[in-house]
């Protein structure tokens, strides 16, 4: 991967003389910074379903009227046939 940043010219300054004070290219000293990070914990399942939710709240957004109807009404043929099989379903008795 190749990755573009803007450094400003004191920080660009900072970066080659610490790289070159340790014999390394302003290449390998960033990697090196980059490598020496820990890595992030994982999400926690809270985080991973907010963002779920928030995908989903984005692919909402972004649908045409025509979509959101045509999954409103997929979503009410759903909902009427979960509730015509539950009545068709045995009681359990107590």
């Amino acid at each position: 991967m190749t990755l573009t940043i803007e450094l400003t010219p004191e920080m660009e300054r900072r970066v080659r003389r610490t790289a070159q004070s340790r014999g390394r290219t302003v290449q390998e000293y960033v990697l090196d910074v980059l490598g020496s990070q820990p890595e992030p914990p994982p999400p926690s399942e809270h985080e991973a379903t907010a963002a779920l939710f928030q995908e989903w709240a984005e692919e909402e957004e972004a649908l045409t009227p025509e979509e959101a109807a045509r999954e409103d009404e997929e979503w009410r043929q759903i909902e009427h046939n979960l509730k015509a099989n539950r009545l068709s379903l045995p009681v359990p008795e107590v």
